[in-house]
């Protein structure tokens, strides 16, 4: 496989013939596919230049492609470095702008812990507006401030052929199963956490079965045939059981983010779960676009629940992010400008003054639009 961007020509070489597509880009990647053994992937420096944030590679060299007379530089993409939804991290800059909704979760979360009431907590904005900075910032509190035990996933729109991926990562975390560990291994190291948690042997029936039930979260093989509604159902009891266990010791804070991209079932064992934990301090932070609102309904039960609507950064907090994200001096219509572009988003405005520093060119007509 390759990967090359350029511009290309497409139509039929003759009247009633197939379509085609013509010129150097379509050169370039069939002259990197041809290079790549079965099963690689090459991509050429534009490519490489525009993902390797998001994927690691390593340099293969100068390749020649037919039609050219300088050879490309080759990149074998060799690792994953995000998943699919994901962007890399710019600086981080001080939150600005939220102390109220920083304020309201903080008592939240205090309540659920102290008075051992279950929390659901929905973050819903559009992209780029700063759910996963609020999220951040309030999961830092919780640990330092409520010494939480912190458990972190996210939902990805395509890639992952688990659709309990959001569970199963935490689960991974919880148990330090890394995403590479055998099967084998993978059992043995969830039967010994699931022991220690529940305090019995390891080598108890129960322990066996609440495992088997939970690497099935984790996307492991689940043991014995049954009806994929029974695994889960038991799944669900069992993650329950095992998250009871844990807050027994510490107050728990588990934070999803992109919950819009979850599987419906993902959802519904939400429910379960919050339902089923109602008396204990635990925390799920989950972040959303509003994508959710027609699919979702959180239920109401023992549990409190809590949506907090994040709406763009008013002009005030806008100029003080601004500050912070600057590292020279602009002028007076420059600043208007980029606040005007970001509408207030805080990731519009990283990415223009990002773009200015690229040197790329910045648009001066209306705000940018989430879709």
């Amino acid at each position: 496989r390759s990967a090359n961007p350029g511009e290309v020509l497409t139509g039929a070489m003759r009247a009633g013939g197939e379509s085609t597509a013509m010129g150097a880009g379509v050169n370039s990647a069939n002259r990197l596919q041809s290079a790549a053994r079965p099963g690689q992937v090459y991509v050429g420096p534009l490519t490489h230049e525009a993902t390797r944030d998001v994927i690691g590679y390593e340099e293969i060299g100068p390749v020649q492609a037919r039609g050219r007379e300088e050879p490309i530089d080759a990149y074998r993409a060799v690792d994953v470095l995000l998943l699919p939804g994901r962007r890399p991290r710019v600086r981080q800059a001080t939150l600005v702008g939220r102390d109220p909704e920083l304020a309201l979760l903080r008592s939240a979360i205090s309540l659920a812990y102290t008075q051992r009431r279950t929390l659901l907590v929905l973050l819903l904005g559009d992209a780029g507006v700063g759910k996963t900075r609020l999220a951040d910032d309030v999961a830092t509190w919780a640990e330092r401030e409520r010494d939480a035990r912190m458990l972190e996933s996210h939902c990805v729109p395509y890639g992952e052929a688990n659709i309990w991926y959001p569970i199963g990562a935490a689960l991974r975390t919880l148990f330090e199963i890394g995403d590479r560990m055998s099967s084998a291994d993978a059992r043995e190291a969830t039967a010994k956490s699931v022991a220690h948690l529940l305090q019995v042997d390891v080598e108890s029936r129960a322990v066996r079965h609440l495992a088997a039930n939970l690497l099935y979260l984790m996307g492991y093989e689940a043991g014995p045939q049954l009806d994929p509604q029974r695994i889960r159902e038991e799944a669900s009891r069992s993650l329950i059981q095992v998250l009871e266990a844990a807050t027994a010791i510490a107050p728990v804070f588990f934070r999803v983010a992109d919950l819009h991209w979850a599987d419906d079932l993902v959802l519904e064992v939400i429910d379960e779960v919050i339902d089923g934990l109602g008396r204990n301090p635990f925390v799920l932070v989950g972040t959303a676009r509003h994508l959710l609102d027609a699919r979702w309904k959180p239920r109401t039960g023992r549990h409190n629940h809590l949506i907090v609507n994040l709406d763009p950064l008013d002009q005030v907090a806008a100029s003080q992010l601004l500050d912070q994200l600057l590292d020279t001096e602009i002028d007076a219509d420059t600043r208007r400008m980029l606040l005007s572009r970001s509408g207030g988003n805080p990731f519009f405005l990283e990415e223009l003054i990002s773009g200015r520093r690229d040197g790329a060119h910045v648009l001066t007509s209306t705000s940018p639009r989430s879709t």
